[in-house]
């Protein structure tokens, strides 16, 4: 990961950075030097950071970016980690709501209060389960929602209302503050008119030519799509590069939409890229 420090004194510093991380996961190089560095301007260091497994570093951990100069901390800065490894198949899955072709790739899991907004009751009422897997055609997206009760009486651009799934791809990974022209939001909903895909960004509406089945069993939902890449101008994936990401379950159990849970930030709340995850395709 790449962070950038900007000198706010009034002048000249040197020194070094250095990222917390959870414990247990390691961090390269420990403490990178930077300056000596005039006020107003930046200096950018790259850590290579290991969790203790692939499902640690998809849920999303916050981490601290510290400032020392002289051996002192003249600076924190929060910064929330998450990375989801996106792997190229060469067997596509067979979209028909069976997840059974997914067991090769890593979740996505939203089951905890740090990613609830709303009145959100815990797991029984509201968790998900996220895959993603891609080739040379299309964006291949599954996802789990255990869920107490099905509503979803919108369609269209409205489907956010109503149980559904979101997803935004932030194609230059520039984590701007509001969304670009490379900036993609994404929706998958069981609407009245049957199984819909939405674009709410660049040439805004139903995406035809996406597959999408979505089935209801045993109080849980599952949402099975491919979406070709064309539909999701200007991105074209390759292996190595990475991409903003975020995800979001809506949950309207009848009276309008009650909670959501959103990994990692900036879709539902707000629309600021800045705060997603990123994705890489691997």
């Amino acid at each position: 990961m790449e962070v950038e420090a900007e000198n706010a004194s009034e002048r000249e510093v040197e020194g070094k950075l250095r990222l917390e991380v959870p414990s247990g996961w390691e961090v390269s190089p420990p403490a990178p030097p930077f300056g000596p560095l005039k006020p107003g301007r930046k200096a950018r260091g790259t850590f290579t950071v290991r969790a203790c497994s692939l499902a640690e570093l998809s849920r999303g951990y916050d981490a601290t970016l510290l400032a020392l100069v002289t051996g002192k901390v003249i600076s924190r800065t929060k910064i929330r980690l998450g990375l989801h490894p996106c792997f190229r198949t060469d067997r596509p899955p067979v979209i028909d709501g069976d997840l059974e072709d997914w067991n090769r790739t890593a979740p996505i899991v939203l089951d905890r209060e740090e990613y609830a907004r709303g009145d959100w009751k815990g797991p029984e009422d509201l968790s998900a389960f996220f895959y993603t897997m891609w080739d040379d055609e299309y964006f291949y997206i599954a996802a789990q929602v255990r869920d107490d009760r099905f509503h979803q009486p919108f369609i269209g651009a409205e489907v956010w209302m109503g149980d559904s799934v979101q997803f935004g791809i932030d194609v230059d990974y520039d984590r701007s503050l509001s969304y670009g022209e490379d900036d993609g939001e994404y929706g998958l909903a069981l609407t009245p008119l049957g199984p819909q895909v939405v674009r709410w960004t660049r040439n805004p509406g139903l995406i035809e030519a996406a597959n999408l089945v979505v089935l209801r069993q045993d109080g849980a939902t599952v949402y099975e799509a491919a979406i070709p890449w064309e539909e999701m101008a200007p991105l074209r994936p390759e292996v190595g590069k990475t991409v903003g990401f975020s995800l979001v379950v809506n949950d309207d159990d009848g009276d309008g939409r009650k909670c959501w849970l959103e990994w990692l930030g900036g879709i539902a709340g707000s629309k600021d890229p800045s705060l997603w995850g990123a994705l890489t395709f691997v």
